[in-house]
């Protein structure tokens, strides 16, 4: 959820810090949604996710199974 619209980056890391996904686009105010298959991803288990919008970062975490 976004305070306001604008450019976006997510970027995805595996465990040891690779990164697997960046995904960066314009986003509107408010709540957005990006899908991810796991085609997309190419690995199983725990993935880092970054979130980072102007100036602020978030990082969360999440378990990708089959």
């Amino acid at each position: 959820e976004l305070p306001e619209a604008g450019q976006a980056t997510l970027t995805m890391y595996d465990v040891t810090g690779r990164t697997i996904k960046i995904i960066r686009e314009d986003f509107a105010k408010g709540l957005n949604t990006i899908r991810i298959n796991n085609e997309d991803l190419e690995v199983k288990g725990m993935i880092y996710y970054q979130l980072k919008f102007n100036g602020l970062t978030d990082t969360k975490h999440m378990i990708v199974i089959e």
